[in-house]
């Protein structure tokens, strides 16, 4: 299959006063790119920030995100 966007041991924290809350915790998902993808959970289950670390608007405290192969946290 053809990897369109691939995603490895993907971590985001958020700090909340003194508290921590994992949103993601070692999140690892390949999507081909003919695949159709539909993300269901309850609030608050981290769809939303996998959505917005994978579209490059919210930086992962940890790991990767590939698209077409090329880590997009490590762009200019």
């Amino acid at each position: 299959m053809d990897k369109f966007i691939e995603v490895k041991k993907l971590r985001k924290t958020y700090q909340i006063g003194d508290q921590r809350v994992d949103a993601l915790n070692g999140i690892d998902l390949e999507i081909n790119r003919s695949d159709f993808v539909v993300l269901i959970g309850h609030s608050g289950s981290g769809k939303t920030t996998l959505v917005s670390v994978i579209g490059g608007l919210t930086r992962p405290s940890k790991g990767n995100v590939y698209t077409e192969g090329v880590d997009i946290w490590r762009l200019n």
